[in-house]
C-alpha cells in the first residue's frame, strides 16, 4: 500500500508498494520510452514515496478545454473539465462534478520552475516537450460562485473548496462511479471493485475579523454514487473554505532517547531543527560530525522547504551529555545553537576558551550554510554550573544568548549587572560574527533566576523572559513592581548595548509551590512584547475581554502581549482545560496573531478548526492561534498519538504557517509525508508542518537527456540537472523508464547523492 500522508484528502487502498532491489538487466520492449521527471526531489530512504506528486498539462487533450496529470508508481489521476479519473494497481474509479456549470474551467496553480518531457516511441513527432508543471489545479466556477483547487504537496493530493460570499455549498454534488459511504471517523469511502478511495472528513472554516473560526460540517450522502456537504450556520456574507491543514509530519530520532527543543525558519521555508539524542543512529547527511561521540550528543537538522529531504543533518557533542536548546538562523543560511555540555572534548572552533570550566558549561556554536563545518564553536561559562537556553540572531550574524549562570565569575562585559546576585542568574550576552564577546551581564535578584526565551528587535534591543523566586529582581517602569507569588514571570528589555534596562517587570499571581514562569517570547515589528508560559495562579494578571479570563485548572498556560513601552498590558490571557496545560513556544505572523505551543493534559482544552478529533493520549502537544487583541482563537488543535506528545517550539512564518516540534513517545503520532515513519527510539523528536499555504515545492531544471529513446537488453542515457538552490540541494533525481508513458510496471531509477548510490524500485507484485 501507498503511504499517502495522513492529512491528504485522497488516499487509495490497495496500490502496490515500490521495493528497494538492485538493478537486474531484462528484456525491454523494441522501443524504450523515458519520461524525465524534471525536478523530482524527494527522500531515497523513503521508497515507497520514490516520486513527488506534480501536475504535468497534457497538449494531447488541449482542445477538449485542458487535462492534467498526476503520476505516481501505483496511481494515477487525470484532471479535465468533466472531472477527474484515477487508475491504481486495483482498478479505476471516476469523479463527476454533478450539475456543475457548463463554462468551468481548469488551469493549472502555482506554476513550477521545471518541464517535463515525455520522449514516447522512435518518432520526435510522439514526443511531448516542454510540459508546463504546476503545484496545483483549480476549476473556476465549477458551480456559481463556487471554484475547487486540487493541490500536491510531495505524496499528499488536497482539495479545497472556495464558495464565495453569498453562494451556495448546497450545490456541490460529487458523483463517484464506485459505491459510497460515510465511516465512523467522518470520512468519505468510495469503493469499486477491490479498488477503494477514502476522503478524509473535510475541515470547514471561515477567516472572520477576530481570526479564522469553524464551521461544523460533513459530508452526507445523497445517493449511493453520490455525496455532498451538509454544513452547520456560517456566515454567509464571507468566504467559507473546505479544507484540511496538515502539511507534513514526521518523526525525527534514532533507536534512543530524543527531543527536539528547538526550530527556526528562513526566507524559503527551509525548516532547522535542534535538540538532543542518545542514539547511535540518528539520520545524519551531510554533517559536521557523522558519529555520536558518546552518551547524550545534540544534533542540528535542515529540511528542504516541502519537508521532503533531509539538506543536512549533524550530530554536535563530546563525550559526555551534550543538549541544543536554542536555534537561530541569518540571512545566509548560517545557524546559530546553544546549550549547554558537560563534556571536556566538546568540538570547538575559535573558543573563547579551551577548556571546559565547570560541571556544566553553556555552548554557542555557528554551522556552515552546509551543515558540515563549525564556523565557530565555544564554551561560555564560568567555573560553575552555565546553562544556554535560548538564542536569537540578527541578519548580520550577531547572536543573542540568554541562560542560566550560578558561576560567579562568568565573563562580563559592559554590563548592566557585572555580579552575581545569589543562586543561579539570569545571563545575556551577545557574540559577534566571529564569536567573540561584544557584551555580557548577569540578570538577577538574591534568589533563583531561569532565562525562558529570548528576542530582538529591529534595532537589536533585547527582549528577556523568564522566571524568578527573587524578591528584588532588578524592574525598571514595571506593570508590576513586586513579586506576586513564591515565584513570577518576568519580562525584561535591555539597551542594544546591555548596559541598561529599558524596562523590566514582574509578571505573576500568588501561586505557591509550583512554577510560574515564562517560556518565550517574541517581537513585532512594532516593538510589542509576546510573552507566553505557565501559571499556577487564578490571580494572574488578565486583562478585560482577554480570551479566557479565568484560571481553568492545576496548572493553566497564558499568553499576554506588552505594549511598545512595557508598561501595560496590551492584553493577557489564560489558556488551559481542567487539567496541567504549559506553553513552551511561541511565534507570531505578519497579521499579529500569535500561536502557542505546548502540552495539555486537559481533555477539554479549547480546540477550534482542529486536524485532531479529540485529546490522543496521556499528554498531547497543542497549537493555538490568538486573534490580535487576545479576545479569541482562530485556530487550536491536539496533536499527538496515544503516548505522550510535547511541543517544545513553534516557528510561524509571515503567512500563518506553523512549524512545530518536540519529543513524543507515541507509536501512531499522525504523521504526513514522513521522511521518518517509525518510532524506534521511546521517546523521539517530531517536527511538523501546519500550513495555511502548501509548502513549496523545489524543481531543478534538466539541462540535456541523451539518448532520447534506445532498445534492447540494456541502454544507457545521461542526464545533466541544475538546482536554482545549488547542487549542495539536489538530494536526488529520478526517471520513469518503461515501453510507454503509462506508470503501469515501470521501472523508477533514483540518484541517492549523500550515499552515491542508484536505486531500482518496480511497481509490480511479482517483482
Amino acid at each position: 500500500m501507498i503511504n499517502e500522508a495522513m492529512g491528504s484528502r485522497y488516499k487509495f487502498l490497495g496500490a502496490q508498494a515500490l521495493l528497494e532491489k538492485s538493478f537486474q538487466p531484462q528484456s525491454w520492449a523494441a522501443k524504450l520510452a523515458v519520461l524525465a521527471i524534471v525536478g523530482a526531489l524527494t527522500a531515497s530512504a523513503q521508497m515507497q514515496r520514490a516520486l513527488p506528486l506534480f501536475f504535468m498539462e497534457s497538449h494531447t487533450a488541449a482542445e477538449s478545454g485542458g487535462s492534467f496529470v498526476i503520476r505516481t508508481p501505483g496511481l494515477q489521476a487525470v484532471f479535465t473539465v468533466k472531472g477527474v479519473d484515477w487508475v491504481s494497481a486495483k482498478g479505476q474509479m471516476s469523479l463527476r462534478f454533478r450539475n456543475a456549470a457548463s463554462d468551468v474551467r481548469i488551469q493549472g496553480d502555482t506554476e513550477l520552475p521545471g518541464n517535463a518531457n515525455i520522449f514516447d516511441g522512435s518518432s520526435p513527432g510522439q514526443w511531448q516537450r516542454g510540459l508546463r508543471t504546476f503545484q496545483g489545479v483549480v476549476y473556476q466556477g465549477l458551480y456559481r460562485g463556487i471554484d475547487v483547487a486540487y493541490h500536491a504537496t510531495d505524496s499528499s493530493l488536497k482539495s479545497q473548496f472556495n464558495v464565495a460570499p453569498g453562494a451556495d455549498p448546497g450545490q456541490i454534488r460529487l458523483e463517484y462511479s464506485g459505491l459510497v459511504s460515510v465511516n465512523s471517523e467522518g470520512s468519505l469511502m468510495i469503493r469499486s471493485g477491490d479498488a477503494l478511495l477514502r476522503e478524509n472528513a473535510p475541515q470547514i472554516y471561515q477567516d472572520l475579523p477576530g481570526g479564522r473560526k469553524k464551521v461544523s460540517g460533513r459530508f452526507k450522502k445523497l445517493d449511493a454514487h453520490t455525496a455532498g456537504f451538509e454544513i452547520g450556520p456560517f456566515d454567509h456574507g464571507r468566504m467559507l473554505v473546505i479544507d484540511p491543514v496538515i502539511s507534513y509530519s514526521t518523526y525525527l530520532g534514532g533507536s534512543g532517547l530524543g527531543a527536539v527543543t528547538a526550530m527556526a525558519i528562513d526566507s524559503t521555508g527551509s525548516l532547522y531543527a535542534a535538540g538532543w539524542t542518545e542514539a547511535l543512529n540518528f539520520p545524519v547527511s551531510n554533517a559536521a560530525q557523522a558519529t555520536n561521540q558518546g552518551g547524550v550528543d545534540a544534533f542540528v537538522v535542515k529540511l528542504n522547504p516541502a519537508g521532503t529531504a533531509i539538506i543536512y543533518a549533524t550530530y554536535i557533542g563530546g563525550r559526555s551529555d551534550d543538549r541544543a536548546t536554542g536555534i537561530g538562523v541569518d540571512s545566509a543560511g548560517k545557524a546559530y545553537v546553544a546549550g549547554a555540555t558537560t563534556s571536556s572534548n566538546f568540538p570547538l572552533v575559535s573558543s573563547l576558551r579551551p577548556f571546559i570550566g565547570g560541571a556544566k558549561d553553556a555552548f554557542v556554536l555557528s554551522l556552515g550554510a552546509n551543515g558540515d563545518t563549525l564556523s565557530y564553536s565555544t564554551y561560555l561559562g564560568g567555573t560553575d554550573v552555565d546553562n544556554a537556553t535560548a538564542i536569537a540572531v540578527d541578519g548580520a550574524g550577531n547572536a543573542f544568548i540568554a541562560g542560566d549562570t550560578q558561576s560567579a565569575n562568568f565573563p562580563v562585559a559592559g554590563a548592566f549587572q557585572p555580579t552575581n546576585h545569589g543562586g543561579f542568574d539570569a545571563f545575556v550576552t551577545k557574540l559577534n560574527p566571529t564569536g567573540q564577546i561584544v557584551f555580557s551581564t548577569y540578570l538577577g535578584g538574591s534568589a533563583a533566576e531561569h532565562a525562558g526565551g529570548i528576542a530582538i528587535d529591529s534595532t537589536s534591543n533585547i527582549y528577556i523572559a523568564g522566571g524568578t523566586f527573587s524578591a528584588n529582581f532588578p524592574t525598571q517602569s514595571p506593570i508590576q513592581a513586586i513579586i506576586g507569588g513564591t515565584q513570577d514571570a518576568f519580562v525584561s528589555k535591555l539597551q542594544a548595548n546591555g548596559a541598561a534596562l529599558i524596562y523590566s517587570t514582574f509578571l505573576g499571581g500568588n501561586g505557591q509551590f509550583t512554577i510560574e514562569q515564562a517560556n518565550a517570547i517574541v517581537v513585532n515589528a512594532a516593538g510589542n512584547a509576546f510573552v507566553a508560559g505557565v501559571t499556577n495562579s487564578s490571580n494572574f494578571p488578565i486583562t478585560g475581554g482577554a480570551y479566557q479570563v479565568l484560571f481553568n485548572g492545576v496548572e493553566d498556560a497564558f499568553v499576554c502581549k506588552l505594549n511598545v513601552a512595557g508598561n501595560t498590558l496590551a492584553y493577557s490571557t489564560f489558556l488551559g482545560g481542567t487539567n496541567f496545560d504549559w506553553a513552551w513556544g511561541l511565534g507570531i505572523d505578519g497579521a499579529g496573531n500569535a500561536y502557542a505551543a505546548g502540552y495539555t493534559s486537559s481533555v477539554d482544552f479549547a480546540t477550534i478548526g482542529g486536524v485532531q478529533a479529540g485529546f490522543g493520549g496521556l499528554y498531547d502537544s497543542f497549537v493555538t492561534r490568538l486573534s490580535p487583541n487576545g479576545n479569541s482563537i482562530g485556530f487550536s488543535t491536539f496533536y499527538g498519538g496515544t503516548g505522550n506528545d510535547s511541543a517544545n517550539a513553534i516557528a510561524v512564518d509571515t503567512n500563518g504557517n506553523m512549524f512545530i516540534g518536540g519529543q513524543t513517545s507515541s507509536l501512531n503520532l499522525p504523521l504526513a509525508s514522513a521522511i521518518q515513519n517509525v518510532n524506534n527510539g521511546g521517546s523521539i523528536g517530531w517536527v511538523a508542518r501546519l500550513g495555511m499555504t502548501a509548502p513549496p515545492v523545489q524543481q531543478p531544471a534538466v539541462i540535456s537527456l541523451t539518448p532520447s529513446s534506445g532498445s534492447g537488453n540494456t541502454a544507457t542515457f545521461s542526464a545533466t540537472f541544475t538546482d536554482t538552490a545549488g547542487a549542495a540541494a539536489l538530494t536526488t533525481v529520478g526517471f520513469l523508464m518503461n515501453s510507454s508513458a503509462s506508470t503501469s510496471l515501470a521501472c523508477f531509477v533514483t540518484y541517492d547523492r549523500a550515499n552515491n548510490r542508484f536505486l531500482l524500485a518496480k511497481d509490480d507484485p511479482a517483482a
